[in-house]
């Protein structure tokens, strides 16, 4: 029970790393805009690459809690974790590339876009390897299938919202993004567990996905609300429920059926210097998210 509380710790760096991530993927699709004001939302990039920070403390408190899990993990999450890291470096270079290169390459943009979708895929992808505890996702096609298409989903949606602006393609991304995002997670993930019940393990679908359904259904309310962050914060709600569905359906193992979190988890010393650093971040993780949406607010009014 200890273990599977402090594996709350990582979920929450990589939830928070889901949210504002997904804002920083979703960004490359602003530049297909015909509208320069929108476009130059896109040249943000080179800021949000500082999301990453919240990717290296998931995974860097997930280690420290739970070093006996890394061997294992490392044998089935190789090739999903070289791919991750290589579409990321490639990512900061294309980034960099356009933003000195002079004009406007049309490849770049489309590459750019691509890698930026590709990405959050390759890592849902890896969270199947960690639900099924098969390296090969192809022999779980229905719940490869819903996770890798709902990350991308999931990002435009939030990306969309976070920078909605009225009359704007932003608006129509935000609004279907959403929409599609919705759907799909609603739709796909349920019919997955029932098409692949070794997930389940004999729990109740309903008593595992009901956290999806709650962000479903709150996130009316929060459209009815006139605040222009309405579809980022239904879309971050959306992607909490998702992800709390995925984390219900882990627990408690760090990778089914093989690990668990008691057999894996670190000695208590480790455990309570986690669990104080964790504390202390707070105190530097939040501003820091605020510094982050302080960027982008203020460029994007200067552009106005």
């Amino acid at each position: 029970m200890v273990s599977e509380t402090l594996a709350l710790i990582p979920f929450g760096y990589a939830l928070a790393y889901a949210i504002y991530g997904g804002v920083e993927f979703g960004l490359p699709l602003l530049a297909f805009s015909n509208d320069k004001r929108v476009k130059a939302e896109a040249g943000f990039g080179l800021r949000w690459e500082s999301v990453n920070l919240l990717l290296g403390l998931a995974l860097g408190s997930a280690v420290l809690l739970f070093p006996a899990a890394v061997e294992p993990l490392e044998n089935e999450l190789k090739w999903y974790v070289i791919i991750a890291a290589v579409l990321l470096v490639a990512r900061f270079a294309l980034i960099a590339w356009n933003r000195m290169s002079p004009g406007e390459s049309v490849w770049i943009k489309w590459v750019l876009a691509g890698v930026s979708l590709l990405l959050p895929a390759v890592m849902a992808l890896g969270v199947v390897v960690l639900l099924t505890g098969d390296g090969y996702v192809l022999h779980h096609p229905e719940l490869a299938l819903s996770l890798a298409v709902a990350a991308p989903l999931l990002a435009v949606a939030v990306s969309g919202g976070f920078f909605y602006k009225s009359g704007t393609v932003l608006r129509t991304m935000a609004r279907r993004g959403y929409l599609a995002a919705g759907i799909w997670t609603a739709v796909t993930l349920p019919l997955a567990l029932v098409l692949d019940p070794t997930v389940l393990e004999g729990r109740n679908l309903l008593e595992v996905s009901w956290p999806l359904m709650v962000a479903l259904a709150l996130g009316l309310p929060i459209l009815m609300w006139q605040g222009r962050l309405r579809y980022f914060l239904a879309s971050a709600v959306l992607i909490t429920g998702f992800a709390t569905v995925l984390y219900r359906l882990l627990s408690p193992y760090v990778m089914r059926p093989f690990v668990r979190m008691d057999a894996a988890s670190a000695e208590n010393v480790m455990q309570v210097a986690v669990v104080v650093a964790f504390i202390v971040s707070f105190f530097f993780v939040f501003p820091f998210l605020e510094k982050v949406m302080t960027w982008a607010t203020s460029e994007r009014e200067a552009i106005r």
